[in-house]
């Protein structure tokens, strides 16, 4: 490991503790003189957030690693928070399970990462977010202790569920050491459908995939540059073979009258391909992601906006769950688009930049106007972490000036 690390122009010294009561140390040591931690997973959100202006030091959270229990027929897995998607699925499915979340790169996300940032796919249609995963957590607080939350069962129900305030919380309220999960049965069949559309067709796909007969696991509208039509949508299904094989055909027949050209069958594999490479086409750390959320009923009419505004961009719409994805086409400054797409997204719609350029990660384009419930965030940063010594800046409830002082 290098012994410095860069974060937003900061050239930064840098730690890789390999066990919670190092991470726990780090803190303490960092807490006592006052200097900021940033966490590095696998680098991949590095571009998110307001950049750090304050100097600190850089941990690396990848040699946290282990699995440290995994009872396979409680449907449950304990691993810190370091450890690499990719080799925590092949873990589980050795034992025929899964954690249906769909990662791009997930050769480098890390677990605490993907929950750092709520991260989460086209199949969150039906199996939810990395929220809806976490029974149990362990982290380390601003004094350098660790503090555990939640069990390793699933059905717990002792205390408050500090668990959920760390996903999503981009690192701001502590460390992650290590996350219990559980997971589900890996499906025997996964099977997809790709509809290239029919010129104006992807609001009436969208309404027809929500009263599906077939029940998908997901629905995603892309719009790719250089397709057969302007938008196609994604169908995945799972289970038992007799009843994705009852699926796929009942979604052609419903589908089949939407369509440009024929219907397509795809293995998963090359859908799950296609899903990384549309989140490569941008940089992770320096490329421009907007991201956008609405009303399930507006997703499929906000996404055409944006790709009306925004010709040449790659869109990725779940109609299902609200939520637009954006890879800002090369030499194009979207952060005037913001406004307006906010407006079109409709009461409770929101419009920001999720990866951007250093020049133009200014509070409002990356998190959009405050909101009434951020008054809530702070006050429950204020608490866990008084001095903003955890990814200072990376939101706006954690502020901390130049001169080390919190805001």
């Amino acid at each position: 490991m290098d012994p410095t690390f860069d974060i937003d122009g900061l050239d930064l010294d840098a730690v890789a503790p390999e066990t919670p009561e190092a991470l726990a140390q780090v803190v303490r040591a960092c807490r006592a003189s006052g200097q900021p931690l940033y966490w590095v997973g696998g680098g991949l959100s590095l571009g998110a957030g307001i950049p750090a202006t304050v100097p600190g030091t850089v941990v690396h959270m990848s040699s946290l690693d282990r699995v440290i229990d995994y009872p396979a027929r409680d449907m449950t897995i304990t691993a810190q928070a370091g450890i690499r998607v990719s080799r925590l699925q092949e873990i589980l499915a050795r034992e025929r399970q899964t954690l249906p979340l769909d990662i791009p790169w997930p050769d480098k996300a890390t677990l605490g990462g993907v929950l750092a940032c709520n991260v989460s796919g086209s199949r969150r249609l039906a199996h939810g977010t990395p929220r809806d995963f976490v029974i149990g957590l362990t982290v380390v607080d601003d004094n350098g202790k660790l503090t555990r939350s939640g069990g390793r069962v699933v059905k717990n129900v002792a205390g408050y569920d500090m668990a959920k305030l760390h996903v999503g919380a981009h690192g701001t309220l502590g460390p992650m050491a290590q996350v219990t999960l559980k997971v589900r049965p890996l499906p025997p069949v996964r099977a997809w459908l790709a509809i290239p559309l029919k010129a104006g067709m992807h609001e009436a796909a969208a309404d027809r995939a929500h009263g599906c007969a077939a029940r998908p696991v997901a629905f995603d509208l892309l719009a790719l540059p250089g397709g057969p039509a302007a938008w196609t949508a994604m169908i995945g299904f799972e289970g038992e073979a007799p009843a994705v094989a009852w699926q796929v055909a009942r979604a052609k027949e419903e589908f089949r009258d939407l369509a440009h050209v024929q219907i397509i069958e795809c293995q998963p594999n090359s859908v799950d391909a296609m899903a990384t490479r549309l989140a490569e086409r941008t940089d992770p750390q320096s490329g421009a992601v907007a991201a956008l959320g609405c009303l399930p009923s507006r997703t499929a009419g906000l996404a055409a906006r944006v790709l009306a505004d925004m010709p040449g961009a790659v869109v990725h719409a779940l109609p299902g769950s609200g939520v637009v994805r954006a890879v800002v086409p090369e030499g194009k400054d979207p952060r005037g688009l913001l406004p307006g797409w906010r407006d079109a997204a409709g009461p409770g719609g929101w419009a920001r930049l999720a990866r951007a350029p250093r020049p133009w990660r200014q509070a409002d384009s990356m998190w959009g106007p405050a909101r009434p419930e951020e008054a809530i965030s702070a006050a429950i940063a204020r608490e866990m972490d008084p001095d903003r010594i955890f990814n200072p800046n990376r939101m706006r409830h954690n502020t901390r000036l130049p001169d080390g002082k919190p805001s």
